[in-house]
């Protein structure tokens, strides 16, 4: 193991590849990397492709079965690979969907972008941190477990589908096996980081890269997570889209995850987040124990960040007695999932279009009166607002 705040710059020719693992900031360093496409070309770095991660062409490559909107095209891996070919210079491949590559997957990898050396970079974020985070996401994917009923799985039936799920794309020692399986010689970076200070990856990527110091715009804010509210919410649909056999509906995505989530994460950046109970102590403080002494033991690793900080951060986790394991949902926080819901359908109406179908109709409704701004010229906030002031005074036995 190597402690280094700025590793070492990759070799001309060389292949970046930063696997993730899932919630430990992809998704900012990938739109940031997109963002700064042409810039990094101008130094002489390539982030090949058009879209912001390359999770479609390593589909392509592994041959795995989707059920996204949009389906990776034929030769897509082909064609990134011949960008890469074409380039002289370091070259960044991203996406979190590599820590569910089994090592074989990753060796092929590996050999498909021979003879070019690659290095890996990855991101340890603190289990207590992590673990919340990763059950939203899998939430917002259309599960429905409860949290608590979700962790107990995780922490203490090892055969279930959420420990295998928990294993497979966080556990460092089977990550860093399937690398050290695929890739024995290539250099390894382990930034320590948390989930909401993301400079740290960002200035590993640009030390490694050879790129000014600074140049990657980092988000202020970028999939955010949910307030215990809205991911129940969310939560409750998935049940209801299950118990109609629709959660693999091919609008999903837009409708919900695009829509709903979305919505409630911009109105509910102040609300309470979730907890970990107090139960799960020993048994969470004991995997981030584990997990500094793999990724401090590991003789190939440069380690960007301090072991006892990233310790430190871990043993501030916040832990609950009293865990809600049935939250109530404030108007405000259903009604923004509707207004959400309602303006992705909106947006998804002209493709439906293009493919022979409709959405269902708006009832018929009575000439609007008169008034300075249509309702495509309101606000969400501005509509949320006013739904909740009246459902709060039909509640009280008011009127409007």
């Amino acid at each position: 193991m190597t402690v280094s705040e700025s590793p070492t710059a990759l070799a001309p020719g060389s292949v970046l590849i930063h696997a993730g693992p899932p919630k430990t900031g992809s998704t900012a360093l990938q739109s940031a990397l997109q963002t700064a496409r042409s810039e990094l070309a101008t130094h002489g770095v390539l982030y090949p492709g058009r879209g912001r991660s390359h999770t479609r062409a390593l589909f392509d490559l592994f041959q795995w079965k989707t059920s996204i909107r949009k389906p990776p095209k034929a030769r897509e891996w082909q064609s990134l690979r011949e960008e890469i070919a074409a380039h002289d210079g370091v070259s960044i491949l991203s996406s979190e969907h590599l820590a569910f590559a089994s090592a074989d997957e990753l060796r092929s990898l590996v050999g498909a972008l021979a003879p070019r050396p690659v290095a890996v970079l990855m991101t340890v974020r603190s289990v207590g941190e992590a673990l919340p985070s990763l059950w939203q996401e899998r939430i917002k994917n259309g599960e429905r477990y409860p949290f608590e009923e979700w962790l107990r799985l995780v922490l203490t039936a090892p055969e279930s589908a959420p420990a295998r799920f928990y294993a497979r794309s966080q556990q460092w020692s089977s990550l860093l096996q399937r690398w050290d399986q695929a890739a024995p010689e290539a250099p390894l970076t382990l930034v320590l980081g948390d989930g909401g200070e993301r400079r740290s990856l960002f200035a590993a990527v640009e030390h490694l890269t050879g790129l000014p110091e600074g140049l990657l715009p980092v988000p202020e804010v970028f999939n955010t997570s949910l307030s215990v509210e809205g991911v129940e919410i969310l939560r409750r649909v998935n049940e209801l889209f299950a118990e109609r056999k629709e959660t693999a509906m091919p609008d999903y995505r837009e409708l919900i995850r695009l829509g709903m989530v979305q919505e409630l994460a911009r109105e509910e950046a102040q609300q309470e987040r979730i907890r970990l109970p107090e139960w799960s102590r020993p048994q969470i403080e004991a995997l981030s124990a584990q997990t500094a002494d793999l990724v401090s033991a590991h003789p190939r690793a440069t380690l960007v960040g301090d072991v006892a900080q990233w310790r430190e951060k871990e043993s501030a986790v916040s832990y609950t007695e009293a865990h809600n394991n049935d939250p109530r949902v404030a108007i405000e926080a259903a009604l923004a999932a509707a207004v959400g819901t309602i303006e992705a359908s909106r947006r998804l109406q002209p493709a439906i279009e293009q493919l022979g179908g409709s959405l269902p109709p708006a009832p018929p409704s009575e000439p609007p009166s008169p008034a300075p701004a249509s309702l495509a010229d309101i606000s969400t906030r501005r509509i949320i607002r006013e739904l909740a002031s009246r459902a709060r005074l039909t509640g009280r036995g008011g009127r409007r």
